[in-house]
């Protein structure tokens, strides 16, 4: 395997960082999920980077990349990277991969350019069911003032969150979740900024199964039989009915990128 190289991309005033490795003739794009850096993939250099030099990015306010408050990644800028990369190898075509928050993007992108991808990885990703919590952050109204309010004020949150499990809304395994996720100011503005700034990668489940049908496109998606954020039945839902999506379900929870998947990666590059 090559080592992996470092490198920065500007859109504007803001600076995406990525890391470059592999030597496949192939390009892959992989995006990492929210609170991981764009080393996350790194794991699985021993599978994706026989086949495809890989280009994984750290997602705006994460790792080595700049970005300012309040200024929205437009999926238009990122493919304008991707073909900036794409000229340099002198191809049109490219492979996406997205963990959790990254498989959003993976998805935003390929309702942009699906006659453009080869294959579709997705890793627990988010994308496939509208979220409540992303859509009161995100669209103006009293639901993204609460959200705000919520997150500054987490003893409220944790409590209007408990109510929730009571009343069986949600399940209290969730909690365990966003605990871990918001149990510091930090983490809780990260939420705020990378989804304000990742807002127009809006997904369509029905329009996104629509287009791999039509452009046939391979998709590979792999969920966690005890995932409680991203529940297996989102991904049968999804790859149900599309003869080139498969479905791979693995004994494991949420945090899927490990060394473990190489094996089933590579039986299917």
């Amino acid at each position: 395997m090559t080592n992996q190289q470092s490198h920065i991309f500007s859109i504007g005033d803001n600076k995406l960082h990525y890391l470059k490795f592999g030597s496949g003739n192939k390009l892959l794009f992989a995006f990492h999920g929210f609170g991981d850096t764009a080393w996350q993939f790194k794991v699985l250099e021993h599978s994706f980077g026989k086949s495809y030099t890989v280009i994984s990015i750290d997602l705006p306010f994460h790792g080595l990349s700049e970005w300012h408050e309040g200024e929205i990644l437009k999926p238009k800028d990122l493919l304008g990277f991707i073909d900036h990369i794409n000229d340099a190898f002198q191809v049109t075509r490219f492979s996406m991969a997205g963990f959790s928050l990254g498989g959003k993007l993976v998805l935003g992108l390929y309702q942009l350019a699906p006659h453009r991808i080869d294959q579709l990885w997705l890793f627990a990703p988010d994308g496939l069911k509208k979220n409540i919590w992303y859509n009161l952050a995100v669209n103006p109204g009293p639901g993204q003032w609460l959200f705000r309010y919520f997150l500054h004020h987490p003893e409220h949150f944790f409590r209007f969150i408990r109510i929730l499990v009571s009343i069986k809304l949600i399940r209290k395994e969730y909690v365990q979740f966003l605990s871990q996720q918001l149990d510091s100011i930090e983490k809780r503005m990260l939420v705020i900024n990378i989804w304000t700034c990742l807002r127009e990668f809006a997904t369509l489940p029905k329009q996104l199964k629509g287009l791999v049908r039509t452009h046939n496109t391979p998709v590979y998606l792999f969920a966690g039989r005890y995932d409680t954020i991203i529940r297996p039945s989102f991904g049968r839902s999804f790859t149900g009915n599309l003869p080139s999506a498969e479905l791979i379900i693995l004994d494991k929870g949420h945090y899927l990128l490990k060394d473990y998947l190489n094996p089933y990666i590579a039986t299917r590059l």
